[in-house]
Order: structure tokens, then C-alpha cells, then sequence
């Protein structure tokens, strides 16, 4: 296993929180109230693209399909929102209750309308117990710092969740003692967006919406995952003027843009150079119907990376980190490592990661049930503030 500081380690983990699941059938463009349900990205199409360790370009090419298809504009807009079709979906708040959770309505009440509400970034909730209390030393506490993040399920993943009384804990001890093991549809999806306040000039350069209380923000980063592999397909994407954006482990994109891939600064933390969208990048989001001023906001992000796999055919680790969600720890990021350990032990109780990177060993699992690579529902059940709305 890679040894990495243990302040690294932990605060990788801020990979761990989103989970995004799609079908797989043909390519229609199409807009649905929640998601477009014919939808193709011809994953299995080949074998190469499950064995590859080389040239990413179909796994590029699904990730971008993901992002185009999540992104259309929602056909239902309520007063005082910009919303894709994925910030419509249910987030942890609205998944994680005292009583049973339904599906939300797309606007909410006249006396509760439904807004973004955006909670403290992951990696926060992962630094040293030294320094804060968290579920790798102790227990969490309500820190109350930077607001930003939000995480998203759709309704085949939120379906999963409640259907099974995994948003409770007496779920959880029931999960713990089944022999089933806890495995999403293949149509499960979420996401995981961060956020930052912007000025209304600066709308053009974002994907833009407004939060619950009326700050307008954009969005800088955004994880998504979907169940159609075993063990989920992952997509990191960026705001294309993040600073050290391409640190660390550099980024690549063999379908969206050109140069296809972006070697790390020699210095840290600098603006890198927009790259060029591909041609086939630009009929993908038409087909999807990102064009005009909506299509516009989307040509602000830039893929960082994809992963299927633990690790490459020598054995060593498959990175994927995101300079916002992952910040200071890209190095240490494997979001497919990090989520195979969400897990739970006899009581509903979540337990510390044990390596971040690299693929899982038996040992991690011992006494302890894993709950399907989604860690919002141990950390949401045990610890409800983090996820409240």
C-alpha cells in the first residue's frame, strides 16, 4: 500500500460522499422531469473499456455523456432557481429523516419552498481528531465553517435507500444482519457539487443558482458516479479556472478537449490554461440540448478524470482527486478506494477508512458490512447535523 502522511490520509477522504447511478440503452436525447431515460454510452459495448489502463477516451466520452445528460436544463423551474435536472433530486437532507422520507416536490410549498441548502465541505468533516472531533478519531461535532457542498441521489438510488430502511439505524442493524448484501440498481446516481459565492457579473462563468437564503453562487466542482459497473463508474469535473486544477496528479481527457492531457504545474496552486473543446464535445452537449445561454455555462468545466478500477495491470494505485473536494490531498485520492470502505458494524455504527488508495483487503471488512460504496448513509444516520436541512 502507498504510505502517505496520516494528515493526507484523512483528509483524502473528502472524496468519499456523492454516489450517481444511470441506465444504459440508446443514445435519444431526451428531458425528463427527473432523468433521461433513454440513455446510451456504449459502455459495454467493448471490452478495452473495463480492462483499459492506457487511453481513457470511451470511459471520457461516458463521462461527459453523464455530465451532459444530468445537466440539462430542468423542464420545471421554481422562482429563484437555476436548476439542472440533478439539483431537482433528492439531497441528504431530504433523505435522512426521523420519519420515513418521500420524494420531494420539485418546488417545495408556498410555506416551505424548496431551495439549494448547502452544508459544511467533506473534507472538513475528515481532518485529525486532534484538530476535530470526527468519525476517525471520536465523534463528529457541528463545526459550523464554509457552507459549499451538497450531495444528490436520484430517485432509483433514493428508492434503494428507503425501500430498505437504510436511512435509520434500526435499518442498518436489520442490513447488518442480512445475509443480502447492499447493491444498488444499476440505474443509481448521485452527485456531489461545491459551491462559492459570486458577484451577478460573473454568472456567465459558472453554472450558476442561488442558495436558500439568496446568495447567488457557483458551481466549482462536481463528483458523479453511477452504478452501471459492479463497483460504479467515477467522474470528477472542475471549474476550468480553479487554481491547481491539474496539480499533483495532472489532468486528462482523451474525448472533451485538446491537448488531452495537462501536466501538473511545477508550481502549486496557479491558473492553467483553458483547453481547447473538441468538436465531439460540442455535438454531445447539442444533442443534449446544452446550447444558447444555458449550453454556454457548461463550457466552464473541464473533466479531470474518470475511474473504474482499484488498480493499473502493475499494480499500482488509480489516483482521482479533485483540487476543491480533495483539496491538499489529491496524492492521496482514490474516490473508488475511499468508498469501498463505507461500512457499518452490528450496532448501524460507521468505522475509520483504513487506506485510501489502492484495492480493498478482506481485513478491512472484518465484523463490519459494507454499505454498497455510499457513505452518506452511515454518516448521515449517525450523525444527522451534518446532514440536516
Amino acid at each position: 500500500m502507498m504510505k502517505i502522511e496520516k494528515r493526507s490520509l484523512l483528509l483524502s477522504l473528502g472524496c468519499c460522499l456523492l454516489v450517481i447511478c444511470l441506465s444504459l440503452t440508446k443514445i435519444v436525447p431526451t428531458v425528463a422531469a427527473e432523468m433521461p431515460k433513454n440513455f446510451s454510452s456504449n459502455l459495454f459495448e467493448t471490452k478495452s473499456l473495463v480492462n483499459t489502463s492506457g487511453n481513457t477516451y470511451l470511459m471520457d466520452k461516458h463521462a461527459w455523456t453523464l455530465f451532459a445528460q444530468i445537466n440539462q436544463k430542468a423542464p420545471r423551474q421554481c422562482p429563484g432557481t437555476n436548476n439542472s435536472i440533478w439539483e431537482t433530486w433528492a439531497d441528504n437532507g431530504e433523505t435522512f429523516l426521523r420519519e420515513k422520507p418521500t420524494w420531494p416536490e420539485v418546488c417545495g410549498t408556498a410555506e416551505a419552498p424548496r431551495r439549494k441548502i448547502l452544508r459544511e465541505r467533506s473534507i472538513n468533516l475528515f481532518l485529525e481528531a486532534e484538530e476535530k472531533q470526527t468519525i476517525l478519531g471520536a465523534e463528529l461535532i457541528d463545526s459550523s465553517e464554509e457552507k459549499a457542498e451538497e450531495v444528490r441521489r436520484n430517485r432509483a438510488t433514493f428508492d434503494y435507500i428507503v425501500n430498505n430502511d437504510l436511512w435509520n439505524r434500526e435499518g442498518l442493524i436489520k442490513a447488518y444482519a442480512s445475509d443480502e448484501k447492499i447493491e444498488f440498481p444499476a440505474k443509481a446516481i448521485e452527485v456531489k457539487a461545491d459551491w462559492v459565492p459570486i458577484r451577478e457579473s460573473e454568472k456567465p462563468n459558472y453554472h450558476w443558482n442561488y442558495t436558500q437564503d439568496g446568495t447567488l453562487v457557483g458551481m466549482r466542482a462536481m463528483h458523479a458516479i453511477s452504478k452501471e459497473l459492479p463497483n460504479w463508474f467515477w467522474a470528477s469535473f472542475e471549474w476550468v479556472d480553479n487554481l491547481g486544477r491539474c496539480d499533483d496528479i495532472g489532468c486528462v481527457d482523451n474525448f472533451g478537449v485538446i491537448p488531452h492531457v495537462v501536466q501538473p504545474n511545477d508550481t502549486d496552486n496557479l491558473k492553467y490554461a483553458r483547453e481547447q473543446l473538441t468538436p465531439e464535445l460540442e455535438q454531445l452537449f447539442a444533442a443534449y440540448g446544452l446550447t444558447g445561454e444555458w449550453g454556454e455555462q457548461f463550457k466552464n468545466y473541464r473533466l479531470k478524470g474518470t475511474q473504474i478500477n482499484f488498480i493499473d495491470v502493475t499494480g499500482s494505485p488509480i489516483l482521482l482527486g479533485n483540487s476543491i473536494t480533495e483539496q491538499g490531498s489529491v496524492l492521496g485520492s482514490s474516490c473508488i478506494t475511499c468508498h469501498a470502505q463505507a461500512r457499518i458494524d452490528a450496532d448501524g455504527r460507521t468505522t475509520r477508512v483504513l487506506e485510501l488508495v489502492g484495492a480493498p483487503v478482506p481485513e478491512m471488512f472484518e465484523q463490519l458490512k459494507a454499505t454498497g460504496f455510499v457513505w452518506s448513509i452511515p454518516l448521515c444516520v449517525n450523525y444527522p447535523w451534518a446532514c440536516k436541512s
